[in-house]
């Protein structure tokens, strides 16, 4: 199958290889492989991430049409290089995996439903998806699911590891946090 035929989706949570959404929603892509993005990674009460990215690197913003995310995909890709966050700046470079799905619009609905992202009310979606740049390693346009601009600073705890999740020392880092807290 052509790569440009093909949806890039970035992932850096429980969708990675190893983890219990992989094989569920991801067990279809044609590859997967690591990569990276430049932005910051926040974990929610539950232990689980979020991502946050620069605003000058959110490309496109996704929306319930398939073919019209495909399109702004594949007219995006070109100019991805003029998106890229300057290098000095305070963004960290994230490391998770690029999945390359066939383009199959349940794939990236049934996506968007495990991310809490509806394109028709995004300020009620606990996730954004955004095309975003990434390198895998050449750089490319991949979907990403971000947390809302919105979201309240107090609800983004910085993860561990600013720049990669791990299931396990997230959660233990959570039980330390509620085992230091006084009871209310």
């Amino acid at each position: 199958m052509p790569y440009a035929s093909l949806v890039p989706v970035f992932v850096y949570g429980t969708l990675k290889r190893g983890y219990w959404n992989h094989d569920p929603y991801l067990g279809r892509a044609v590859s997967c492989q690591p990569a990276t993005v430049r932005g910051r990674l926040h974990v929610r009460h539950t232990g689980t991430p979020f991502l946050e990215l620069p605003p000058s690197a959110i490309l496109a913003r996704g929306t319930a049409d398939f073919r019209h995310d495909q399109t702004t995909q594949k007219l995006l890709a070109e100019g991805v290089e003029a998106s890229l966050p300057d290098d000095d700046d305070d963004w960290l470079v994230v490391r998770g995996e690029l999945a390359l799905l066939p383009p199959e619009p349940d794939l990236l609905r049934q996506l968007d439903d495990l991310e809490g992202f509806d394109p028709d009310m995004p300020d009620d979606s606990l996730y954004h998806r955004v095309l975003a740049p990434i390198r895998a390693p050449e750089l490319l346009a991949a979907w990403v699911y971000v947390v809302p601009p919105d979201t309240p600073p107090e609800d983004l705890t910085p993860a561990v590891d600013p720049t990669f999740w791990d299931a396990n020392v997230e959660i233990e880092a959570l039980r330390r946090r509620r085992d230091t807290e006084p009871d209310a």
